[in-house]
């Protein structure tokens, strides 16, 4: 079983076409994304990357963007079509847990980005306080393709850096697939069967 995983498409319908062309080529099994589906909500390509992913029966995790998105407008007149849109970006959850995965936009909160190993270990500390059952983790917001693995005995943390890795039973992560919208285009495939990450780009 592979997992696609994407975050931060921000109303790159061009890089999310791009991306599911691709993956009709792997075993794909499910697509997780990890928040900001849409840049600032109001536009054609934003309401074409959201129903495309709905459609897909997509696990959606809400992203900053998505929330003030509707937000802003929440006191605004509003076409039907457009009060629809901002009800369905009002109804992503924040985060998603399914088994040993949860996919959220930013830990501990949606404000954080995690960059390094410290940053990394508090958001650790919180999963293993909240979310003792998650393993894996996949993060957004961050724009690039980062990933953290952490030993609870030893409270230590690592970066990985290879393109290619193995999850290990013993160690927790947190993983950024990186950003789709961006002009390289990051993403992730996860096999559940082998137990490996492999970071993948549309370009370059």
């Amino acid at each position: 079983m592979v997992i696609a995983v994407c975050s931060d498409i921000h109303g790159n319908i061009k890089n999310l076409e791009v991306f599911l062309n691709r993956l009709k080529r792997e075993s794909v099994s499910s697509l997780l994304c990890c928040g900001d589906v849409v840049d600032f909500g109001g536009t054609f390509e934003d309401k074409a990357c959201l129903e495309t992913l709905s459609r897909l029966n997509s696990k959606i995790s809400q992203g900053n963007h998505d929330a003030n998105a509707s937000n802003l407008r929440q006191y605004m007149l509003a076409s039907k079509s457009q009060a629809q849109f901002d009800a369905m970006l009002r109804t992503i959850p924040n985060s998603i847990v399914q088994g040993e995965i949860m996919i959220v936009h930013s830990l501990p909160s949606q404000n954080k980005k995690i960059k390094n190993t410290n940053q990394a270990k508090i958001a650790f500390l919180h999963l293993q306080e909240n979310y003792p059952e998650v393993r894996i983790c996949f993060v957004g917001h961050h724009h690039f393709p980062v990933a953290f693995s952490y030993d609870p005995p030893s409270k230590l943390c690592f970066e990985e850096r290879e393109t290619i890795f193995q999850i290990k039973d013993n160690l927790r992560y947190i993983i950024n697939p990186g950003s789709l919208g961006a002009s390289q285009g990051d993403y992730l495939l996860f096999n559940q069967k082998e137990r490996k990450i492999e970071r993948r780009k549309l370009y370059g």
